[in-house]
């Protein structure tokens, strides 16, 4: 049998027009066979959309397309055999049928119609895959359950107030440890899956032979998100996945906050993708990348474009709109040597496929700072875009830093957080107390614990009040340390109106990832894990955050944001004659 030959899409259809597969009826072990017809995105026929991992190291299969071989991957033909309906046809989209992979000019005209195909679908049909060790049918079950708790106001009410106590007891253990398997499934970690998923569309979720709606899995992700913080820790229950993905692509989930294009590159960029340009491209059909402020600087999807020249260019897009530097934020390098694995590229270009340590932004969409006040971004380009020219201040030296923090070392059992305050100067008197002052006034204690959780609060939520910050900070000082270390009278006040959980949970927000550092002049910092000794704490005018740099010869390098507690809301521009006013030359 001949093999299939696509009919290319004209211009000027490929504007409005993309290709549906009719799937013939079948049984499960029966060839698959079809037929390809073109639709129109702006006024489709009624079809569904297939979301699935591709799996190109799975092997291959054929489908037969209007008489002729197609070769798929046998993760796509398991997906369609699951679909398939044993009597009558069903019209499906799924790209890797429908979109000629192997013409990139193709590619990148019908990526801009991806967001806009799912968002119209009938339903996305979620593939997850076989279910080989038969957690879907536990894993499921546990998921409605989580989600009519979810919406009955007295369950709702009990199970937070059981959470609350510590009960981990409800559900057994099993299911809980299904239910962390179904969040590792690769299909949560594939970053085309968020504008797939993302939409307003009603989705299902099939694993095996079971099935799950995915409004059920929404509301279960919430939940836990909300009141399962001992659960997520006990059973590794990584829900922020679903949590995250639901409803990522619709206007309707946008209405307390901004759009940020920018930020939703970061938030996404764990997740996995075969071109390193799709996670860049995987997103432009996000709401923000058409509505939002950086909307007018936002590329078109161009694979013929080399991958390093796509990472720059959109870097110096995204500096060019003039008031904002949140994309220096999201620059993260993996190891202090600030040599990332595509050499070329200037230290201050974010590599969006470099995933090791990953963090969260300091500097994001709702970022409570502001170091750098009414102050606006003064920059240029210099040696063809590979050198950044921004004004500036030095605030000071890096003297010590540790290695990363990770979640493990922000727990009651550890003793990382005591080694690190007993490292620093300002413990010299012994024991957890307010004797030593910090640089800017305050006990060094409270802002060695304030430095941890970088002052995060809850995003869409009004800040917590410093005493009452201080007050949890306390509780976890007393309750990890305060029976076998001196702890003042005064800490074990403030703690009994404290919540040691929740000081843990901002501190494994701001500090995850990121070296604790401390300055020649006393100044304690969060910093990228790449930073060391010697490097500087800088202010970059119309910055969010404070920046680190590495001085080389009269050049720098971008080593990453940072928090420098006590210099956070402009109050470094009030002492502008102490900090040397410099104009950086980025490399």
């Amino acid at each position: 049998m001949d093999l299939y030959r696509y009919r290319v899409i004209p211009s000027p259809d490929h504007l409005e027009f993309t290709r549906v597969l009719t799937l013939a009826p079948g049984l499960q072990d029966d060839p698959l066979t079809g037929t390809l017809s073109t639709m129109s995105v702006v006024d489709p026929v009624h079809f569904e959309a297939l979301s699935y991992v591709w799996g190109r190291d799975g092997g291959f299969d054929t489908i037969e397309c209007d008489g002729k071989l197609l070769q798929i991957t046998q993760s796509v033909s398991t997906a369609l055999r699951r679909m398939r309906d044993p009597k009558n046809a069903r019209v499906l989209w799924a790209d890797q049928v429908c979109i000629n992979q192997q013409d990139l000019i193709e590619r990148s005209q019908q990526v801009r119609h991806m967001s806009a195909i799912y968002q119209r679908a009938a339903n996305v049909l979620v593939w997850l895959g076989d279910d080989t060790n038969g957690h879907a049918e536990p894993a499921f079950a546990l998921v409605k359950s989580l989600a009519n708790i979810s919406r009955d106001p007295k369950s709702l009410e009990e199970f937070r107030e059981q959470q609350g106590r510590g009960d981990l007891g409800r559900f057994p253990a099993q299911d809980w440890k299904s239910l962390s398997e179904l969040f590792k499934q690769p299909w949560f970690d594939r970053k085309w899956i968020l504008q797939e998923i993302g939409t307003d569309a009603p989705s299902e979720l099939f694993w095996g032979s079971a099935s799950l709606n995915w409004a059920d899995m929404s509301a279960a992700a919430a939940l836990l998100k909300v009141y399962g913080y001992a659960l997520r820790r006990e059973y590794d229950l990584l829900v922020w996945k679903p949590w995250y993905m639901d409803k990522l692509f619709s206007l309707s989930g946008y209405t307390s906050k901004a759009l940020c294009f920018t930020y939703e590159l970061h938030r996404a960029r764990w997740q996995l993708a075969s071109d390193p340009r799709d996670h860049i491209f995987a997103l432009l059909g996000h709401p923000a990348a058409e509505k939002g402020p950086d909307a007018p600087f936002v590329p078109q999807a161009n694979y013929t474009k080399p991958v390093e020249q796509v990472f720059l260019d959109f870097t110096v897009n995204m500096l060019q709109r003039g008031d904002t530097l949140m994309i220096l934020n999201t620059v993260q390098h993996e190891n202090d040597q600030l040599s990332q694995h595509r050499r070329s590229l200037p230290t201050w270009v974010t590599q969006w496929d470099s995933q090791n340590h990953l963090h969260n932004l300091l500097g994001d969409d709702t970022c409570v700072y502001n170091p750098s006040g009414n102050t606006n971004s003064s920059l240029s380009f210099d040696d063809g875009n590979r050198i950044l020219i921004i004004d500036g201040l030095i605030i000071d030296t890096i003297t010590q830093t540790t290695p990363p923090l990770q979640t493990a070392d922000i727990t009651l059992s550890s003793t990382t957080i005591l080694d690190i305050w007993e490292s620093v100067p300002e413990s010299f008197k012994g024991g957890l107390n307010t004797d030593a002052a910090y640089p800017e006034g305050e006990p060094a204690l409270f802002a060695f614990l304030e430095t941890l959780s970088a002052i995060k609060g809850p995003k869409g939520q009004p800040p917590v009040l410093k005493t009452q910050r201080l007050a949890d900070g306390a509780d976890f000082l007393v309750k990890a340390f305060g029976e076998d270390h001196a702890v003042s009278d005064d800490i074990r006040q403030m703690a009994e109106s404290g919540n040691c959980f929740k000081w843990m949970e901002k501190a494994s927000g701001g500090a995850k990832c990121r070296t604790f550092a401390r300055s020649q002049a006393g100044y304690y910092a969060l910093c990228p894990p790449a930073t060391r000794r010697g490097d500087k704490l800088c202010l970059l005018f119309g910055g969010k955050t404070m920046f680190c740099l590495r001085p080389d010869g009269d050049e720098y390098r971008f080593v990453g944001e940072c928090y420098v507690h006590g210099l956070m809301d402009g109050e470094a521009l009030e002492k502008e004659t102490a900090f040397p006013k410099q104009i950086f030359r980025v490399k």
